[in-house]
């Protein structure tokens, strides 16, 4: 720290005031009384505020210490190695009164270059000299964003079908394409499309934070487009982790789907006469091997609802056992989305 002694004012007319006095008879005795009290203070503080590229806070701008020189006439009068950056600003003390410059250069952690700036100010005796908030820029410009908090999300998806226990079979659950929107709390948008398969998906770099995950299923009805599941789903992405959703389940959109009513008829004959108390009902979609909804009705009923169906083409059949003769029959029909299809079958003597 600059520091020094100042030293009492040069009373250079007393000798000649001396010699005045005696050469006039009179005592060379003089009392000099200083009515103005100490002399002034020549040295003064230098104070000031920083902002590095616009940002006060040395945390924020990734400055850890400071090297500070002042400077006088071009000559290096002080010199501060490693000032801590703390609070808003410094002062420095103790400083002869008269011009300077002061040169400032910020350094983060690891001792890179980040700010550099200087300032002239003129310090006046016996004051703090505040020089206002002085302005330290990057050789570059302002330092580029840190990259983002990122994280991952993987998900596979079930179906709600026929009843509201979950399946992962696309070709069942009449899936064709599985549409994904990812909503991102900065106002990101992520799409994407995936053949449905049983494979699921994985999204890579998110930022942090809530996104809203909106999932939509669509099959196909004579080629075109037919919407059967969605779900929307809130997902917390967490910084450098991969989220698991494990399997989501999305609801069945109603609208796409359709209901079965079987009615029957014994030819020349009636299920009492013949015996029959139950018979089989078996519905299979035509493009599948197995049935998938097996039922054992009344025979005397004449017919059967049943739900929930994937709209496309099917094939029904009844199967019944007598007193002596066994009763089959079947048909093929096509099911339209929206709607309760009622299909006639006949049942035949084998």
């Amino acid at each position: 720290m600059n520091h020094a002694t100042p030293r009492p004012a040069r009373l250079s007319f007393l000798p000649a005031l001396a010699a005045t006095l005696a050469a006039a008879g009179v005592p060379s005795c003089v009392i000099v009384e200083d009515d103005d009290g100490p002399p002034p203070d020549p040295y003064g503080d230098i104070s000031f505020d920083w902002s590095f590229d616009g940002v006060a806070d040395c945390d924020e701008a990734g400055v850890d210490e400071l090297d500070v020189v002042v400077l006088q006439d071009g000559l290096v009068v002080d010199e501060r190695d490693g000032v801590p950056c703390v609070g808003g600003g410094l002062t420095l003390t103790d400083y002869l009164q008269g011009r300077y410059v002061v040169s400032l250069d910020a350094y983060s952690r690891t001792s890179e270059l980040l700010y550099s700036g200087e300032f002239s100010i003129r310090v006046r005796g016996g004051e703090d000299n505040y020089a206002g908030a002085v302005e330290l820029t990057s050789p570059g410009g302002p330092p580029p964003p840190p990259p983002p908090a990122v994280g991952s999300v993987a998900f596979f998806w079930s179906f709600l079908y026929p009843v509201d226990d979950p399946i992962v079979d696309c070709a069942l659950a009449g899936a064709d394409a599985v549409d994904v929107l990812l909503q991102g709390p900065g106002g990101d948008v992520v799409r994407a499309t995936f053949p449905c398969t049983d494979d699921g998906a994985i999204f890579d770099s998110l930022p942090a934070g809530r996104w809203t995950l909106t999932l939509d299923v669509f099959g196909s009805w004579h080629d075109a487009p037919l919407h059967l599941y969605g779900a929307v789903v809130a997902v917390d992405v967490v910084a450098d982790r991969a989220l698991d959703l494990g399997d989501v389940a999305l609801g069945r959109d109603e609208a796409g789907f359709a209901d079965i009513e079987a009615v029957w008829d014994l030819t020349g004959t009636t299920c009492e006469a013949e015996g029959l108390t139950t018979l089989t009902l078996a519905i299979r979609r035509s493009n599948l091997e197995d049935a998938e909804d097996v039922t054992t009705v009344d025979c005397a009923s004449a017919s059967a609802l049943r739900r929930t169906f994937v709209p496309g083409s099917y094939v029904v059949t009844l199967t019944g056992a007598g007193t002596t003769t066994t009763f089959v029959g079947s048909t093929t029909v096509d099911v339209v989305p929206d709607t309760v299809v009622r299909i006639p079958v006949h049942l035949v003597p084998q």
